[in-house]
């Protein structure tokens, strides 16, 4: 499952911590509650943001690629009070609530009986009976828990609840308890470590091609008030647009995770507006005189920014040199 669901090494120490002690920790977070525990890591300014983010990963990714069997049926013991809207609708007729914490299930009704409480007389000892789908369905992280006996599948955050009729009282060996018939919707808006580091690239790409949308536009804008030959302008702005693109084809090749350091960001992002600004350089260049179009389509774009550099100094020196010796004559 490891290298069919592309699991990255964190992604495997989150599991492994989670079926741990830590599963309260991180619990605690998502939920605010409890109220003392949560407090304990707001103060600190831990909130465990990125493993949780890791965890939740890990989940999704094994959700998509794990084979559930027909049929499969899963089971979560609970001896707290389940709260009143889970089984009085709203306004719109909706029951149920959001489990804002990772939700532990099992696939052996025995185990979520244990965790039901009812061995130690709990009067609210319950087990929800979850029926899974194609589109609903949990993480088994059997093979990743501390405890594997357990048989256990976990569903991601914001998972929604909701019973399907209502608690039936039966016996079991140890006493009492309530079984309920449930429908989980798992969060498919989940996502995973490998989607939130694309999304800093895809953000980049698409503000670049957005940029090239801009170039074009202001490059035809600049073309049209020189009294030159409309083909001429065509073709010197579509080989502009072309260099440019190729700038942007680099960083779309480039790997998601490079785009997670920040000077090798900011370096992708100097690249992208010299590439804007030199293309500008190219199109005047040509358009103030610097030669006949076929002398100037080869250049690169840095070359033309350089060469409009140079050209717009002499400009200035010459201007520069006229002033002055208009002040000597003054003077004279």
């Amino acid at each position: 499952m490891t290298k069919k669901a592309d699991l990255l090494k964190i992604e495997i120490i989150a599991l492994v911590l989670y079926t741990g002690p830590m599963y309260m920790v991180y619990n605690a977070v998502l939920r605010r509650a409890p109220p003392e525990l949560y407090g304990v890591f707001k103060s600190a300014g831990n909130l465990f943001s990125t493993t949780i983010h890791v965890l939740q990963s890990a989940v999704v990714k094994i959700a998509r690629n794990i084979k559930i069997p027909d049929g499969l049926i899963l089971y979560r013991g609970l001896s707290m009070q389940i709260p009143a809207q889970f089984y009085k609708a709203d306004e719109n007729g909706c029951k149920g609530f959001a489990e804002w914490g990772f939700m532990s299930t099992t696939k052996d009704a025995d185990v979520a009986t244990m965790y039901s409480g009812v061995a130690e007389g709990k009067p609210t000892a319950t087990v929800l009976q979850i029926k899974t789908s194609a589109v609903n369905r949990a993480a088994c992280i059997e093979m990743y828990s501390q405890y594997t006996k357990e048989q256990e599948y976990l569903w991601v955050p914001l998972s929604y609840m909701q019973p399907e009729g209502g608690p039936v009282l039966e016996a079991s060996p140890h006493g009492l308890l309530f079984k309920i018939n449930v429908i989980v919707s798992a969060n498919g808006t989940a996502t995973t470590t490998q989607d939130l580091l694309g999304r800093k690239k895809n953000l980049h790409i698409k503000g670049f091609e957005s940029l090239l949308e801009d170039l074009k536009f202001e490059l035809e804008q600049i073309g049209g008030d020189y009294p030159r030959s409309e083909r001429e302008v065509r073709e010197l702005i579509s080989c502009i647009l072309i260099e440019a693109s190729k700038v942007l084809d680099t960083h779309n090749k480039m790997e998601a995770e490079k785009y997670t350091d920040a000077s090798f960001f900011r370096s992708l992002n100097e690249d992208m507006l010299q590439a804007l600004k030199f293309g500008h350089s190219k199109l005047r260049l040509w358009l103030d005189g610097a030669g006949v179009i076929d002398a100037v389509m080869p250049w690169p774009l840095r070359t033309c920014q350089r060469l409009l550099v140079a050209q717009q100094r002499r400009e200035l020196a010459l201007v520069v040199m006229s002033d002055s010796e208009l002040q000597k004559k003054s003077l004279e």
